[in-house]
């Protein structure tokens, strides 16, 4: 148990890094897809989303370890410690979350963009700008949060690949060590420990969600 929770906050550190990854890219992917829909921009847009939801964070991880720390030297290898060693394995946990990210608030604006109290906001004069985070944002939104919770219980759980690609020392490379050991008092206490932070993250992304959209509270 003294093993887990001694490298518990680096899991924790690269699950938020990663998290804010995601979200922060794929939603900021999403809306200017959606605002420039069937455009070049768009269509570049999706293929970037399609490239990112089918490429294995571990193939990710190895692409990014070849060419930004091997090659060129901007970041380390492997390791912890350095805001520097956090970037590469928090793209490579963000990366993907973002693709799919992308597509969903894409859809999801596109959909409120439609909808009859978006137009008789733009009809009453007001700003672009007040459409788009007042009316819009708000229910875009509500979809992704729920996912954002299941997301980061997942990543503190330990995402194994990644920190055993990148040497991170968090729960998914003490898990990796532990199996190829088979140590099963550690084996048992990860798979633990990320059953319960996918459960908890879960149940705080739904409150939030609910926060958000108060119509989620009666439904």
């Amino acid at each position: 148990m003294q093993g887990i929770l001694d490298r518990l906050p680096n899991t924790a550190v690269l699950a938020l890094a990663g998290a804010l990854v995601q979200l922060v890219l794929g939603l900021s992917l999403g809306m200017i897809a959606a605002l420039s829909r069937r455009g070049l921009i768009d269509r570049a847009i999706l293929l970037f989303s399609l490239a990112g939801v089918v490429t294995p964070a571990f193939t990710l991880g190895l692409v990014l370890l070849y060419f930004f720390a091997f090659r060129m030297g901007i970041f380390p290898l492997g390791g912890s410690g350095s805001f520097r060693a956090l970037i590469l394995p928090a793209l490579t946990l963000g990366v993907p979350g973002a693709a799919w990210y992308a597509r969903m608030f894409r859809s999801a604006v596109l959909n409120i963009l439609g909808e009859e109290y978006i137009r008789l906001a733009r009809a009453k004069g007001l700003p672009e700008r007040i459409v788009l985070i007042r009316h819009l944002l708000r229910n875009a939104v509500s979809p992704i949060v729920a996912m954002v919770g299941m997301d980061i219980g997942v990543f503190f759980g330990g995402v194994l690949i990644v920190e055993r690609v990148f040497a991170w020392p968090g729960i998914g490379e003490q898990a990796w060590t532990a199996i190829s050991s088979n140590d099963i008092p550690m084996v048992m206490g990860t798979v633990l420990c990320a059953a319960f932070f996918v459960t908890l993250f879960n149940l705080a992304g739904d409150l939030v969600n609910a926060a958000i959209d108060p119509r989620i509270k009666y439904s």
